[in-house]
């Protein structure tokens, strides 16, 4: 059996890197990312033009690892990885580790980091993404963003209880932050996902020949939700487990919607 491990961040995220040490700790493990960024894609997949991958080599824990780049998507990457080697029996989809978290449901659907885990579970594999609190200097800049030992053995920690116990019958993902300070002291809490992370902000200006250019961007959401996801990690400080299912069909509303067209 073989762990494969993703991100929306690149192969050269140091992020990836500690997710490597902390799952080859516990089985084989194969690496597909992202040849560049990939924030914000979701599970968005590349149809309309080939992808290409490349290999290298670099050193983790002492011992030399194989990393493939895919010209593509997170998403790609799990299809990619499923494809091209069905000999390595798969059978744990890890993502991350995103610097930033990503906590609430605007968060969830927005993240590539999820959108991996949700192509994973779709395919029928468990899936476990890793995010860790940062300055949003760091969200996009990730020479400042390195990973303790006790982050880590965290990690490994979690993937060991994931393949010991199986995921419980009604979750396909788990969706872990990491707050910023974390000690072996902190606590673990699981909690549902607060609705907004940010407010939408869409600024117009002026390029320098005049004409308009829009900047998508948000401000952080003043109201976090007690017993939320954004609560529990920015305000107290834990870590934060959000189990997700990626059955989105209502089906206590479906005789209410069949009504409509009586």
């Amino acid at each position: 059996m073989t762990i494969l491990v993703t991100n929306d961040d690149s192969v050269d995220s140091p992020g990836i890197y500690g997710l490597i040490s902390a799952a080859s700790r516990l089985d084989d493990v194969i690496t597909v990312a992202p040849k560049s960024p990939k924030s914000g894609v979701s599970k968005s997949m590349t149809f309309h033009k080939m992808l290409r991958a490349n290999e290298r080599m670099i050193e983790i824990d002492g011992k030399d690892r194989k990393l493939i780049s895919v010209s593509g998507t997170p998403a790609d990457c799990v299809l990619f990885a499923l494809g091209q080697f069905p000999q390595k029996n798969i059978s744990l989809v890890l993502s991350g580790v995103n610097p930033g978290d990503n906590t609430s449901y605007h968060s969830i659907f927005t993240s590539g980091t999820l959108g991996a885990c949700i192509e994973g579970a779709l395919m029928g594999l468990p899936a476990i993404s890793f995010s860790h609190q940062s300055r949003p200097e760091n969200w996009f800049n990730h020479n400042g963003f390195q990973l303790e030992n006790e982050v880590i053995d965290l990690m490994e920690m979690i993937i060991r209880k994931a393949m010991e116990k199986g995921l419980p019958p009604n979750t396909n993902i788990i969706s872990v932050n990491i707050p910023m300070y974390y000690t072996k002291e902190t606590q673990i809490m699981v909690r549902p996902p607060q609705t907004l992370r940010f407010e939408n902000n869409v600024i117009w200006e002026k390029d320098p020949l005049g004409n308009d250019y829009f900047w998508l961007g948000g401000k952080e959401h003043s109201e976090k939700v007690r017993g939320k996801d954004c609560w529990e990690l920015i305000e107290k400080g834990n870590v934060v487990i959000t189990p997700l299912d990626i059955g989105l069909y209502a089906d206590s509303d479906v005789e209410t919607i069949r009504k409509w067209f009586e």
